[in-house]
């Protein structure tokens, strides 16, 4: 072997070792999401996606298209089509259509204990005027689901902290006659009481851990509050001067984030350590965020450039908790919408064209 191939090799090694911990990103040519006799292209509808372990996930569809026309022009109700649910057991490559779950749409999913929860929306009506919202349930991995309850409550998102006990929330919608508030269900989804010891009003959304504490940042004061579900005690949190968030988050050990966006250094989220906060800044500055997630030590971002004629979209990582970022490229860089994660490192986001990119 010549020196300079000795060389060659040596850099070579070097260059596997340094990128043997990295994550690569690949793309998937799915099958089942394309365009059928029955449904407008997938790729208008699909607005959901969730996985409840890395190879098992669902897509949820809204036929926002119809509602659109629906809500814009009053369209008939026959316009309305059945929810779309479709389903995957090998990671994304193959979907599955799954029995529909009623007419309307599919607004999120949640697992928890075993189970698997769907909150739907139908419409009804000579003019699709009036809805009801349904809750589903699964203890098979979504191959059956059984419809756990139908209300005239404007439900727009559940969370659970077990399979019994939950909140929901739901939108003012002049138009539909509904407003906002905060539902809690013991029963599973089956039944539900009004919170009005808590506030509509809020910044943000709410935050609900797995001890049953619901967090909320109420509008026009610089506190946080948590109110604990089973022993009805409320406790409020002072926030630092210098901290002006918009919202709150949850990672999966519960540790509260507070979320802030400042003019000079972008977007930063500050971790609550007993009376401190740690501020961790995102590396997304003149960018907007579209999604991220806190797995551990482990932040994932999605974030897409803002120049209306080359609205690319990136993705940054810290293994650290903020201390250093990598940006890592995207197969597919114009379209990463809807957007999952499981676990630490496990990523899916949705392309045109039945693409999905997938980070393994």
């Amino acid at each position: 072997m010549t020196k300079y191939a000795l060389i060659a090799v040596v850099l070579l090694l070097i260059s596997c070792n340094s990128n043997s911990g990295k994550m690569n990103w690949k793309v998937i040519n799915t099958k089942g999401t394309g365009n059928t006799n029955d449904w407008i292209g997938y790729d208008n509808v699909l607005k959901k996606l969730f996985f409840i372990n890395e190879q098992v996930g669902f897509f949820g569809g809204d036929n926002s298209d119809l509602i659109d026309e629906k809500i814009r022009d009053w369209k008939k109700t026959d316009r309305i089509k059945d929810a779309i649910l479709l389903k995957t057991t090998d990671g994304g490559h193959v979907w599955e259509k799954q029995i529909p779950l009623g007419k309307g749409e599919v607004l999120c999913f949640q697992y928890v204990d075993s189970t698997l929860f769907a909150l739907t929306q139908s419409y009804y009506g000579e003019n699709a005027d009036s809805f009801r919202s349904h809750i589903y349930t699964s203890t098979d991995n979504g191959d059956n689901w059984r419809l756990s309850s139908t209300t005239d409550l404007n439900l727009r998102e559940i969370k659970f902290w077990t399979k019994n006990n939950g909140i929901a929330t739901s939108d003012e919608l002049p138009y539909y006659k509904s407003r906002e508030a905060i539902y809690e269900t013991k029963d599973g989804g089956k039944t539900w009481v009004e919170l009005k010891n808590l506030p509509v009003k809020i910044s943000g959304g709410y935050e609900l851990s797995r001890n049953g504490i619901v967090y909320y940042l109420p509008q026009l004061a610089h506190n946080y509050i948590g109110y604990h579900l089973t022993t009805r005690e409320t406790t409020t949190y002072q926030i630092p001067n210098n901290i002006n968030p918009f919202s709150l988050y949850l990672d999966n050990r519960d540790n509260l984030y507070l979320v802030s966006e400042e003019e000079k250094e972008g977007m930063l989220i500050y971790l609550k350590e007993e009376e401190n906060y740690l501020a961790i800044k995102f590396p997304t500055k003149g960018l907007s965020v579209i999604k991220a997630s806190i797995f551990e030590s482990s932040i994932s971002v999605f974030a897409q450039e803002q120049d209306k004629f080359a609205q690319k979209i990136r993705f940054f990582r810290s293994e650290d908790l903020g201390k250093s970022w990598d940006e890592e490229n995207l197969p597919i860089s114009y379209k990463a919408s809807p957007i999952a994660f499981f676990g630490k490192d496990k990523v899916w986001a949705w392309s045109l064209a039945d693409q999905l990119q997938v980070r393994e």
